[in-house]
């Protein structure tokens, strides 16, 4: 009954005028349970209305509890004890307890081969088939409430965190806006608005009509009334990959290859201004290192191959941007002639095998552990996401001991051995990491400290904000 009289307070507080921030999203959202989320504006939402077991910053390894009390490794690192903290509660005023924990990891596609048991009330002991070091990242998803098995609402799920939906504004069947409300007292926003736009330009059309106070974008021009500033997603690069099972793409004419793009023209010319070059296949995390020496571009260097080169991309924008930038770029140097195949985006991971191809643009995101095994494992060739089709006893164990190592001295040991062959062997040639153009209004007292891996964490400081002409009722 109070959690009821809470949710009724919330919702008439949503319609006065307290202190409110809004935020313009793209895309349509189906919906906002975590297990089921897929695109960045369901993402975006998500994020804010559920807490985790733990945090963890991939770019220093740091972990940070938040529903955890403790964890315990045992058995070699076969085994985890996780202990909740007491008294956290969800939205409806339910205890959070170890049921919430195996319900999670019942649903969960990252533990489905996991075993786990309930200790007491508030531990749960993990099981892992093998060892792995990177456990504590599949630790940091979102937890699920078990007393709403198949009852919740796609829209108006039950979350955790100081934030909750209040209110979902539609219009015929589309979402336009969410309202969530900040549970804290006396925070700086009381009130949060998400409204979704069904493409870019109506997106900086409400921004300039001042609809939201902030949108992130791959646009960068000056709006007046709003400040920006650029934000790198490490979680994401787009490369070149070579198919090393071609004889004349052996490793010397891998890396002609890679010295042969000018990679600052090529930023120039792909959809994310603010982008920049990846160092490597850890670029952005903290196992990144010297050990990877990054192949840049000789515009005195001369190379050519004889073979017509194939070149497998997504039906998306910013791969055709850059395969018409290498293509040109390749037949003014004379380096090559290269014939581009387009895939549908859906299921292009599924159809890439499906052609002979000598080159494949990929886009990859990453996991906050800097784990690449399913990338570039041997294992992984043939059927798996190694389209490079490499094989190397050095590769494979370095990957294999990246995972078994404890602790993260011992694990970049490992994590630089890889980094080192990949390099000598240019598996792969890295062409950008996107970056988007965070805009907000100039109201906000001083620049907001974005740093997000992700997209959808670009509001998860909004608590650190101050607005100049805030005001909070209560």
């Amino acid at each position: 009954m109070i959690s009821f009289l809470y949710y009724v307070l919330y919702f008439i507080v949503s319609f006065l005028p307290v202190s409110s921030w809004s935020h313009g999203v793209q895309g349509q959202p189906n919906t906002f349970l975590a297990d089921k989320v897929s695109n960045d504006s369901e993402k975006l939402v998500s994020e804010l209305i559920y807490r985790k077991l733990l945090y963890l910053n991939p770019a220093t390894g740091e972990e940070t509890l938040d529903l955890l009390d403790s964890y315990t490794v045992i058995e070699d690192g076969l085994v985890y004890e996780v202990t909740l903290k007491e008294n956290q509660f969800w939205q409806d005023g339910v205890e959070i307890t170890a049921d919430d924990i195996l319900y999670t990891a019942s649903i969960s596609k990252n533990l489905s081969e996991v075993s786990s048991d309930k200790i007491n009330n508030y531990k749960v002991r993990f099981i892992l088939p093998n060892k792995y070091s990177a456990f504590p990242s599949v630790l940091s998803l979102k937890l699920l409430p078990a007393h709403m098995r198949g009852k919740e609402n796609d829209f108006l799920p039950l979350g955790s965190s100081k934030y909750q939906i209040i209110r979902v504004k539609k219009e015929r069947s589309k979402v336009k806006e969410v309202v969530l409300i900040n549970r804290e007292k006396s925070p700086n926003f009381k009130k949060l608005s998400i409204k979704f736009y069904d493409n870019e330009e109506s997106l900086l059309i409400g921004l300039k009509l001042r609809e939201v106070d902030s949108i992130i974008s791959n646009r960068d021009d000056p709006i007046e009334g709003f400040k920006t500033v650029d934000n790198i997603f490490f979680s994401r690069s787009y490369l070149l990959v070579f198919n090393t099972d071609k004889e004349y793409l052996n490793q010397e004419n891998r890396r002609s290859l890679a010295k042969s793009i000018d990679y600052t023209e090529l930023l120039d010319y792909q959809e994310y201004p603010s982008g920049v070059r990846p160092h490597g296949p850890l670029s952005g995390t903290w196992a990144d290192s010297d050990s990877f020496e990054q192949i840049s571009y000789d515009p005195n260097f001369n190379f050519s191959i004889s073979n017509e080169l194939v070149l497998v991309i997504p039906k998306v924008r910013e791969a055709k941007l850059i395969a018409d930038n290498i293509t040109k770029q390749f037949k003014d140097r004379e380096v090559g002639q290269i014939k581009t195949i387009s895939l549908d985006k859906e299921n292009y991971v599924e159809h890439i095998r499906d052609i002979d191809y000598d080159l494949v643009l990929i886009a990859q995101e990453y996991g906050l552990d800097p784990d690449r095994y399913v990338f570039w494992h041997s294992s992984q060739n043939k059927q798996g996401l190694n389209f490079s089709n490499y094989s190397s006893v050095r590769t494979d164990k370095s990957l294999e001991e990246g995972r078994d190592a404890v602790g993260i001295e011992e694990r970049q040991k490992h994590y630089d051995i890889f980094q080192s062959v990949f390099s000598e062997e240019s598996l792969a040639t890295f062409i950008v990491h996107p970056a988007q153009t965070f805009f907000y209004s100039a109201k906000l007292k001083s620049s907001p400290d974005i740093k997000s891996f992700y997209p959808w964490e670009i509001l998860n400081d909004l608590s650190t904000w101050e607005k100049s002409d805030s005001q909070v009722i209560f």
